[in-house]
């Protein structure tokens, strides 16, 4: 197996996306490239009838988030032990995985959550595949956050999308995470961008598997916050739009909790946080616009990078808020 890494900018950190190559040939190929992304997991053929065939991985790594793309040009089993963190994988093709609970088969198009310290045979065909990777703490931390699961309560389960139209939806996210991470150069090599996209993964897999999320009629009251401390929240906002905060930073800042955090924003400024923070993006993002040399070569694009947004959704909101194109503000400057 052959690996070649390329590093775009600082994998250590959000904002930083790695990519790696693999290719090789035949099943020992495919333990090898499992065992080099889940060293933990100890794969080994299991049955069926190894045989010749390419095989290609691309991965991806951006901060906690992964992303491999897996070309398998042969058919075979293979056993792995459990692995401590979450994968989820879409398959091109049917494939059927045995767990301890029992078998579980996906159909072509569609996706598995492997939790963690679940063993797992997989049986599957020649197929195309894109598996997604998290990290367990930063979805109980969502858990805790948006739905007030406590890392005590909070479980996830090994198993298939909750329905056919989650299914679809999750096959959009993976595609989407997988294409933005392989970009050169990455919109996620944003800091801000690689934020989001990894908060809309984590919260995508609480809303497709099963989990304790979905069973939250006990969840506690998100509590009180006056006011006042939805100013100082906002003021925090103001203040730190151009650096990669989320709804946790800014509850720890205020002295409150993300959850209670959400609801006063909702019940005093009928928005989120999240949707405050990108409208303060969004103006800070317009007032360069306007005052912004178009002469100097600088782009709408660079605009839109600079504070956490991809250009088609940058084109899209600015639109919507100020009847323009972000184009012609940088053209016309006013």
């Amino acid at each position: 197996m052959e690996v070649d890494n390329v590093t775009a900018a600082d994998g250590t950190r959000i904002g930083g996306v790695v990519r790696g190559f693999m290719l090789g040939e035949g099943s020992d190929a495919v333990v090898d490239a499992l065992d080099a992304i889940f060293p933990s997991a100890s794969p080994r053929v299991a049955g069926g009838q190894p045989s010749t065939g390419a095989v290609t991985i691309e991965t991806t790594q951006c901060g906690p988030l992964g992303s491999d793309r897996w070309h398998i040009g042969l058919g075979f089993a293979v056993d792995t032990e459990p692995y401590k963190e979450p994968l989820v994988v879409w398959f091109s093709r049917p494939a059927v995985a045995t767990v301890p609970s029992g078998e579980l088969r996906v159909p072509a198009g569609g996706s598995l959550m492997r939790a963690p310290d679940d063993p797992m045979t997989l049986d599957f065909p020649p197929f195309d595949s894109i598996g997604t990777r998290v990290s367990y703490g930063d979805l109980e931390e969502a858990a805790e956050s948006a739905h007030g699961v406590p890392p005590s309560d909070f479980w996830l389960g090994t198993g298939l999308p909750l329905n056919a139209r989650l299914s679809g939806y999750w096959q959009s996210v993976s595609h989407y995470v997988h294409r933005v991470l392989t970009d050169a150069p990455s919109s996620a090599d944003s800091p801000l961008v690689a934020q989001q996209l990894h908060t809309h993964v984590i919260a995508s897999m609480l809303a497709v598997f099963p989990n304790a999320t979905l069973r939250v009629a006990y969840a506690p009251s998100p509590g009180w916050v006056t006011p006042a401390s939805v100013q100082r929240a906002v003021d925090y906002i103001d203040a730190h739009a151009a650096e990669p905060i989320g709804v946790n930073d800014i509850a720890a800042a205020v002295g409150t909790s993300a959850r209670a955090l959400q609801y006063a924003f909702r019940r005093h400024l009928e928005c989120t946080p999240f949707e405050y923070l990108r409208q303060i993006r969004l103006e800070h993002a317009h007032h360069d616009l306007q005052t912004t040399d178009p002469a100097s070569g600088v782009t709408v694009g660079t605009i839109a990078f600079r504070w956490g947004f991809s250009v088609p959704r940058f084109t899209a909101s600015y639109h919507a808020a100020y009847g323009r194109s972000p184009g012609r503000t940088l053209q016309e400057g006013c």
